[in-house]
């Protein structure tokens, strides 16, 4: 997208989208951890902790999808990106919380085994093309409420056991129009 686009477009692009996805992040009780150029690390439970934190964060994620299906369409009409798509990784595990850095500067994050796990799964929802993609640990969670498929078993870079992780399909009940699609359809 940077290639076609000229610096300010797509600043301001970057900057509509990411404020869509942050109101949904806050609106769910996330915290958004930092953004990466067009992807945004956020985690749910903390500094307010909430029991239900993971299915928070499965509904942010369908719920952001919808949201970008709505700046595609806008963007349609203009001079915006003809794809742009996003895939998201969530996994549910203890890990640290709070504040690291140096003396001169100070982030508030979250680090962890369980962290570089969600990462790991959203860098597999490109190869098998699904948006929403959660670890085993999180489907215990969320199955009840969510409609999910057993996508595959990976060993992923950085663990010595193979991970279960499952395709998020939509909320139960929802709609054919709710459901999430494959990437780039």
């Amino acid at each position: 997208i940077s290639e076609k686009m000229d610096p300010d477009s797509l600043v301001n692009l970057l900057n509509e989208y990411l404020s869509a996805m942050t109101d949904i992040i806050h609106r769910n009780g996330g915290t958004v951890d930092k953004y990466e150029g067009d992807a945004i690390l956020a985690f749910f439970g903390a500094p307010l902790p909430y029991p239900d934190h993971a299915q928070r964060a499965v509904q942010t994620a369908l719920d952001m999808r919808g949201a970008l299906d709505d700046l595609r369409k806008k963007w349609a009409g203009g001079e915006g990106p003809k794809t742009f798509e996003i895939g998201i990784g969530m996994n549910t595990g203890e890990v640290f919380v709070g504040l690291i850095g140096s003396e001169k500067r100070v982030n508030y994050t979250i680090i962890g085994d369980n962290v570089n796990l969600a990462a790991r799964l959203q860098d597999l929802t490109k190869e098998l093309t699904w948006p929403i993609l959660i670890s085993g640990a999180t489907y215990k969670r969320v199955n009840e409420e969510f409609e999910t498929e057993f996508a595959t078993v990976r060993l992923v870079k950085g663990r010595t056991e193979p991970v279960a992780i499952y395709k998020v399909l939509a909320r139960r009940g929802a709609t054919e129009a709710e459901r999430v699609r494959p990437l780039f359809q």
